[in-house]
């Protein structure tokens, strides 16, 4: 004997069921399924949330990192200018003639 496939009305008799009691009226199968609309509505909105939230903490250190490498980059630039006046200092007093 062949069991036949159910029905897409029998399959979603079977996944909407309260106490596993199948719906028998379209007015409980509307109000399970508004049900389950309005789970997944709060599903996404909590991920939208969060997904902002997270993009908010990123953006927030990227810019300090950003900060950070131009804070350094200003370093290093004074650092260099540094080293050049130091250069050209000791170049300047190797040339000047020593003093009696």
């Amino acid at each position: 004997m062949r069991i036949k496939p159910p029905t897409l009305g029998e399959k979603i008799a079977m996944t909407m069921t309260n106490d596993n009691a199948p719906i028998n009226d379209a007015s409980t199968l509307v109000a399970r399924l508004e049900e389950h609309s309005d789970f997944a509505h709060k599903v996404v909105r909590d991920l939208l949330r969060e997904a902002s939230e997270r993009i908010q903490f990123l953006t927030k250190e990227r810019d300090y990192y950003e900060m950070k490498m131009t804070f350094y980059a200003k370093d290093a630039e004074r650092e260099e200018r540094n080293q050049l006046y130091l250069a050209k200092e000791a170049m300047h007093v190797s040339e000047c003639p020593p003093r009696e």
